[in-house]
């Protein structure tokens, strides 16, 4: 099985972060791991370590092991997370190796240079700037008169393939979303809930980016289940 190497920061980081934890949960869901929510949740805070090319081994599925540096102001943490199944030996640039035994050595040397690394990625401070917001039934009837309008869910492939709002969009990566919509689109993005980070995280990413046409619908995808309003997925019951 081929294991390809990158580096990820910012918005970038949140997002195999995000996927690696829930691939773990769902491989061992007894695991004494991090949940996803609690990596967001620490990247509302500006670090040093979200400016850090972070280390991710992925295989055609996406993440299978990081390692993930956290500036905790006096002191650095180091997390090597490896799925399950990764534990034994895989294909990587023609050698076999052990993603375990490679995480180590890699992290010591991320974490060794980290003491140079300046302010954080500009990506990641999620800010204390108000966020424009809209509400559930101004969004129902955008989607029902059919406005010209990007409905972003701002969640991974899984979440969106599992259930999403009709008419939503989904993209894989910053560089496909960032090609597909223009800085003068109507967009709106949400996530799971009110408290579920990833849409703010992608809100303040637009808006920095010259974005000005942006807004949240806060409740996602629990407010508009909860209205009986449909949904589409392999998870939906039918409306």
């Amino acid at each position: 099985m081929a294991i390809r190497e990158v580096r990820a920061s910012g918005l970038e980081y949140l997002t195999l972060a995000t996927e690696l934890l829930q691939r773990t949960r769902v491989e061992d869901p007894e695991a004494g791991i991090w949940e996803a929510a609690d990596v967001q949740w620490w990247w509302c805070t500006p670090r040093r370590s979200d400016g850090i090319g972070h280390r991710f081994w992925l295989d055609e599925e996406g993440p299978v092991a990081p390692a993930v540096l956290t500036d905790w102001g006096r002191r650095w943490q180091c997390d090597p997370i490896v799925v399950r199944r990764f534990f034994q030996c895989v294909v990587h640039e023609g050698a076999s190796f052990s993603p375990l035994d490679a995480i180590s050595p890699r992290a010591r040397h991320v974490r060794d240079d980290s003491s140079t690394m300046g302010q954080p990625h500009r990506n990641a401070a999620l800010g204390d700037q108000p966020i424009r917001t809209i509400g559930r039934d101004e969004l129902k009837a955008k989607l029902d008169r059919g406005d010209d309008f990007k409905l972003i869910m701002a969640l991974n492939r899984w979440a969106y393939d599992a259930k999403h709002i009709p008419g939503s969009l989904h993209f894989d990566s910053p560089d496909e979303l960032y090609a597909a919509v223009r800085p003068d689109d109507d967009v709106v993005v949400y996530c799971s809930n009110v408290d579920c980070l990833s849409s703010v995280a992608l809100y303040r990413d637009l808006i920095q980016r010259g974005y000005s046409n942006v807004r949240r619908y806060s409740g996602g995808l629990l407010d508009w289940e909860d209205a009986g309003l449909p949904l589409e997925g392999a998870f939906t019951t039918g409306r």
